[in-house]
């Protein structure tokens, strides 16, 4: 039989289908579970993302710029880089990363602080506008579902 004959054969069997047991099914359901959260997770990052590039951010920075208002809001103070890498669950040389992005971009003042080795945190009226702003992209795509 010629080759291409071959694998017109080939292509034209399938593979008998599979079917999982009850306990097969029960014994990944919580993978199932998981990985359908972490799908759904996924998309709405991508969705944020698409929203926020308007504002030129990332879904990384904008998370840190939010962190940042919202323990500031908390504490009437200015934040340390610890703490909002404790909020974010982000490590410490990421927050330093993005954190230094924001300072350059003017949407947080950092300055050191009294006696003490780390920074201390504020939003400047810039990133404060720009986090409303990135509110209302939020709010405007979740309308749009």
């Amino acid at each position: 039989m010629s080759r291409r004959r071959e694998e017109e054969a080939f292509s034209q069997l399938e593979a008998p289908r599979y079917e999982e047991t009850a306990a097969e099914m029960s014994a990944r359901a919580g993978a199932r579970v998981l990985i359908d959260l972490w799908m759904r997770a996924n998309r709405a990052r991508r969705q944020a993302e698409v929203a926020l590039r308007a504002h030129k951010l990332s879904f990384p920075l904008w998370w840190v710029l939010y962190v940042t208002g919202e323990l500031i809001r908390e504490t009437s103070d200015a934040v340390s880089q610890r703490a909002v890498s404790r909020r974010t669950q982000l490590d410490k040389s990421t927050v330093s990363y993005l954190m230094g992005v924001l300072a350059e971009r003017h949407l947080v003042d950092r300055g050191p602080e009294f006696g003490g080795s780390s920074y201390r945190i504020w939003l400047s009226k810039k990133g404060e506008i720009l986090l409303e702003e990135s509110f209302r992209a939020l709010e405007d795509r979740d309308s749009h579902k």
